[in-house]
C-alpha cells in the first residue's frame, strides 16, 4: 500500500476509535487497539514517506 493509502486508513481508523469511545456504551478495549492499530499505521506511513 501507498503511503498516501497508509495514511488514509490511519485517519479513518482514528475516526472509528472515536465514534466507538463516543458511543452509548462505549467499547473501550475496542477503541483503544484500534487507535493503537491506526497511530503505528500513520507512523510507519511517516516513515515511509521520508525513504
Amino acid at each position: 500500500m501507498n503511503t498516501t493509502g497508509r495514511t488514509i486508513s490511519a485517519i479513518a481508523g482514528l475516526v472509528v476509535a472515536a465514534l466507538c469511545a463516543a458511543s452509548p456504551q462505549p467499547l473501550w478495549p475496542l477503541a483503544a487497539a484500534i487507535a493503537i492499530l491506526a497511530s503505528y499505521n500513520l507512523y510507519t506511513a511517516q516513515i515511509r514517506d521520508k525513504e
